[in-house]
């Protein structure tokens, strides 16, 4: 399997691509294209360009989650890719919101008049669903262990309310007898939504993690939780015997320094243009 970040916060000294907060992941796995996220908006379309791949060739898009730095990008995508099926958990249909400090009320969904108007090409999932051969989405199924402290909004029956986080999904990758799995932000928790992997796919390893794990205030860049919190995630993931983790996005690069503290070379970052072979 081979992935390559086409957008992601970071950039490597002197790169000619873009960096912007979000994150979109290009996928080659036997003959199959996938994406994985869009980014905020068509920076992912130039990166892969510069970078000389053909995304009007790709199979298959999820969206993660319904936040606009994850699926802004979605309508460009859709204008030079005439045949990729599109998956977003059903509850990505709602309405998103943020409200920052001193600052109005800001919309973070999707588009609906995006997904109205290509409706024939998008799915959404209830529940866990094999989107092609090794290729499945599930919904996190677990609460048990720490969420991020983040808090975002929903609107529900009008009313704006504390954002549950019920509209992210997980990809789960399997190859031969391994999985990797693949997350957007995390809003449920890195540790819980292992554990929903590990609870549909009983006794199968996770090789490879993949994924955002909001531990950044976005709106200063630095770590949002305590030292002691992350470490203890750290220490969580141990537990889990995954052989390789790579993150970034949300999760900051504050943060990944302290999970590097416990985990050492079993995680690594990733940036905008950093390849992967798996």
């Amino acid at each position: 399997m081979k992935i390559i970040t086409l957008l992601e916060n970071t950039l490597e000294l002197d790169s000619s691509l873009i960096a912007k907060h979000g994150l979109s992941l290009y996928i080659e796995i036997k003959d199959k294209r996938l994406l994985f996220d869009v980014g905020p908006d068509a920076s992912f379309l130039e990166n892969a360009q510069t970078l000389g791949i053909d995304l009007s060739k790709v199979d298959i898009l999820v969206i993660s989650h319904a936040h606009g730095d994850h699926g802004g990008g979605l309508e460009e995508f859709l204008k030079i890719n005439t045949k990729a099926q599109v998956y977003l958990n059903t509850y990505a249909q709602g309405e998103y919101f943020i409200q920052r400090e001193g600052k109005e009320l800001e919309y973070i969904g999707i588009n609906h008049a995006v997904l109205q108007t290509y409706r024939e090409r998008i799915h959404y999932i209830k529940e866990k669903t094999e989107i092609s051969s090794g290729i499945t989405l599930l919904r996190n199924t677990e609460h048990s262990t720490f969420k991020p402290s983040a808090i975002l909004l929903k609107k529900e029956e009008g009313i704006l309310v504390e954002d549950s986080y019920e509209h992210e999904i997980i990809m789960v990758i399997k190859e031969i007898d391994v999985l990797h799995v693949f997350t957007g932000c995390s809003h449920n928790g890195i540790i819980n939504m292992v554990m929903s992997v590990e609870k549909e796919f009983p006794g199968k390893k996770i090789q490879s993690l993949i994924g955002g794990f909001h531990l950044m205030n976005t709106t200063t860049g630095r770590m949002r939780e305590e030292e002691e919190t992350v470490k203890d995630i750290a220490r969580a993931l141990q537990k889990h015997n995954i052989d390789q983790i790579y993150t970034g996005h949300c999760t900051g690069t504050e943060a990944l320094g302290v999970l590097q503290e416990v985990l050492g070379k079993k995680i690594d970052g990733i940036w905008t243009g950093k390849r992967i072979l798996l």
